[in-house]
């Protein structure tokens, strides 16, 4: 036999050796995940984390595959209380420099298929701080996962991630940055001065928030707001339906390239415009006093339940107006 054969002969049967003693492992009830990573067969160590830290203003936390929580504890009188479960521990880094926490963590790679029964644990990581704390500048950022703020007050948010879940429930900040691949993004009862949300893919639910800014940029998703004040919005869509109610804001601009506007009990100041190349645009009680509607290809405009012409204007030089426009599609205005 040739040395070149028997080397992989000899390899076939670590491999075997190595699969079999996975299975023997299993069949007695072992429950640890066995990966191959960088030639070998490895057992990845997981790691409780419990950590107080005293003085921490500003938060920057990464994860490649990680749940990540923000709240407020009533009960915590001080400091920064920090909780949560890894199944990679050398991948996990903790460091904290001029009151701010750096917290990374790597999931293990190159996963061989487990024969183990693996008990699936959430990676997560969950920091509490006392109520009324004004954290500085929050950083939140995983590959996959889900994002949780609740009840905190922060001066500069900013989080990321590719596929998960992203809330803010009760959470106040001056300037908060939402971006999301695929995923939901939800604000519920919270107040920012600027908020900037960006989508590729998913759903914007948004809830009783008051906001003097806003900004909403959208590749393909619908955008659902209520019972909330915008402030100074602009609204981009690439795809996706519109659907608010009892919302207020102001010198809107809002784009859409293929979908649907379905405003009820809105309420616009200033000059307001509202655009959709392909798609219906419908209003029931929308406050404000000018209108000029434009259907510039097919479709038909409903005034109050009357046709009118193509192209239509009412009390278009008053103060607060709103420009609806679509290429193929009807406007229905208060039908």
């Amino acid at each position: 036999m040739g040395k070149a054969l028997r080397s992989i002969v000899i390899g076939f049967l670590i491999v075997a050796v190595g699969l079999s003693m996975v299975l023997v492992g299993s069949w007695q009830g072992g429950g640890s995940e066995v990966l191959w990573h960088h030639g070998r067969f490895w057992v990845p160590q997981s790691k409780q984390i419990q950590a107080n830290y005293p003085n921490i203003k500003s938060l920057d936390i990464q994860g490649d595959n990680l749940d990540i929580t923000v709240k407020s504890n009533p009960e915590l009188k001080k400091g920064m209380q920090v909780t949560g479960h890894v199944t990679n521990a050398t991948g996990l880094s903790m460091q904290t420099n001029q009151q701010k926490l750096t917290l990374s963590y790597h999931d293990a790679v190159n996963k061989m298929p487990s024969f183990s029964d693996t008990i699936n644990v959430n990676e997560q990581v969950v920091i509490q701080v006392p109520a009324n704390t004004k954290l500085q500048d929050v950083k939140l950022k995983t590959t996959s996962g889900d994002l949780t703020l609740k009840q905190v007050q922060i001066f500069k948010l900013k989080t990321r991630n590719n596929f998960g879940q992203t809330r803010l429930q009760q959470t106040e900040g001056q300037q908060i940055t939402l971006a999301s691949q695929v995923g939901l993004l939800n604000l519920d009862r919270s107040q920012a001065k600027h908020l900037k949300l960006d989508s590729v893919s998913g759903l914007l639910q948004v809830h009783g928030v008051k906001l003097e800014q806003t900004q909403m940029h959208v590749v393909q998703a619908d955008v659902n707001v209520d019972h909330s004040q915008l402030g100074q919005t602009s609204l981009n869509i690439g795809s996706g339906n519109t659907n608010w109610k009892y919302v207020s804001a102001q010198e809107l601009l809002a784009q859409t390239g293929e979908g649907n506007y379905q405003l009820d009990q809105v309420q616009l100041y200033g000059t307001n415009v509202i655009t959709t190349n392909r798609g219906n645009i419908t209003t029931a009680k929308l406050q404000t006093k000018g209108y000029r509607l434009e259907v510039q290809n097919t479709g038909i405009n409903m005034w109050h339940g009357q046709k009118k012409p193509h192209s239509f204007m009412k009390n278009n030089h008053v103060d607060d107006q709103v420009v609806l426009a679509t290429y193929d599609g009807n406007i229905t205005v208060n039908q």
